[in-house]
């Protein structure tokens, strides 16, 4: 966490570019958004860095989740356990999923470094351009496709970055490591990813639809979106995650099914423990 945090904070501070920080700490409760906190001042005393700092707590106050639970203001989304004051009171803590708005009223003070809570992971790519005037509709598409960096192209070799260049109409997304490629298929398929729809993106204050999108190859490496909407929301919601003690694991044991992999199992074995061999050296 602080060689990564390292490394963005050093090009940000280089460059005069605000650095977004979300769901800090993998989770974004208290306790992580503080740890995520120490490491930055800790690095901030190592190399003299001077910088203003915003933090946004998302954590939620169990006694005032209960209250609003027996006003009949929170809804389970499917398929959510059922849920009573009593499991609210005696679970481990809660957050809500924020938006792009604390993001946005944080840079308008002047943030050059954002951290955040618990968050939704388009929003740390869509609040800056929002804010300097891109479409929703772009701004949250673009985001949805960064989110997981890498991800999008055709053939991950390992985890990396991604860019966007956004405008009025659309963006271009391009990886910057020269030996990946974007096509239009890898960067529609990855709209679906971690989507209950394949067209339609729930976020807090409105909702990405994608129907009308086209993708289009400007490259051999680089594809342009055009064609996605955003519609506001007529009441403003967040997602809230809580976490309760259910017991403690010690191995986990995972399956492929996929005929595909089996097929070259030996092959998918190989490269895989060099991938993680490579990235333990590295880090």
């Amino acid at each position: 966490m602080k060689r990564n945090l390292y490394l963005m904070l050093r090009e940000a501070l280089r460059a005069g570019v605000p650095v977004v920080i979300g769901t800090a700490g993998h989770a974004g409760g208290r306790p992580h958004l503080r740890w995520t906190l120490e490491i930055i001042h800790e690095l901030a005393r190592e190399h003299e860095w001077h910088f203003k700092l915003a933090a946004i707590d998302s954590e939620l106050d169990k006694e005032a989740l209960a209250a609003a639970f027996a006003r009949g203001e929170v809804t389970p989304l499917s398929p959510a356990p059922d849920l009573s004051e009593e499991a609210i009171l005696n679970a481990e803590r809660f957050v809500a999923m924020m938006g792009i708005e604390p993001m946005q009223r944080a840079l308008n003070a002047g943030a050059q470094v954002v951290v955040c809570g618990r968050c939704s992971d388009v929003a740390i790519y869509a609040a800056l351009p929002v804010l300097e005037g891109i479409p929703k509709s772009v701004a949250f598409h673009a985001g949805k496709i960064l989110e997981c960096g890498a991800a999008t192209v055709a053939q991950r070799l390992s985890p990396d970055c991604m860019a966007a260049e956004l405008s009025q109409n659309g963006f271009t997304v391009e990886p910057p490591n020269p030996a990946l490629r974007c096509t239009p298929q890898s960067v529609a398929a990855h709209t679906l990813y971690e989507s209950a729809d394949p067209y339609l993106l729930i976020e807090p204050g409105g909702v990405l639809d994608t129907r009308g999108a086209q993708y289009r190859a400007v490259s051999d490496r680089a594809v342009c979106v055009t064609g996605s909407r955003f519609s506001n929301s007529e009441k403003y919601t967040v997602r809230i995650e809580g976490a309760a003690l259910a017991g403690y694991r010690s191995i986990v044991i995972a399956g492929i099914r996929d005929p595909l992999v089996l097929r070259q199992l030996p092959t998918f074995l190989s490269s895989l423990r060099s991938i993680v061999e490579r990235k333990i050296a590295e880090t």
